[in-house]
């Protein structure tokens, strides 16, 4: 994953918009304003968080207008629609997997840094 978000990292949108104002207009959108965005403390640790309704954007999505950023930051407020939608395949995922890609692996610290260390965005 990070060969592909290092090649469109690099690839502007459009609509020059960052990951932190699509994925905040897209929550707003569909009703999901008590939905939190916050930086996550890791290179692409983006993750939803349903216990807490919070959508954590690393730090090149949330601030970057590529088009790599705007996949990503879509790509993680389809699971707070899937939670607000009371999705059984998002529920069926144990509690700690919940939002996660397939191939993501916590970083040193991730757990503990996400949980104390995050940075609000809006």
């Amino acid at each position: 994953m990070k060969s592909v978000f290092a090649r469109y990292r690099g690839v502007a949108n459009r609509a020059g918009v960052t990951g932190a104002e699509l994925a905040r207009n897209l929550l707003d959108a569909h009703g999901l304003r008590m939905v939190r965005l916050e930086l996550a403390p890791d290179f692409l640790s983006d993750h939803y968080d349903g216990a807490k309704h919070v959508l954590r954007l690393s730090e090149a999505v949330a601030r970057e207008p590529s088009v790599a950023a705007l996949g990503i930051a879509a790509h993680e407020v389809s699971h707070a629609y899937q939670d607000a939608e009371g999705s059984r395949v998002y529920r069926a995922q144990p509690r700690g997997r919940r939002g996660r890609s397939r191939g993501w692996r916590p970083g040193p610290g991730s757990a503990s840094s996400a949980a104390s260390g995050s940075a609000s965005l809006c």
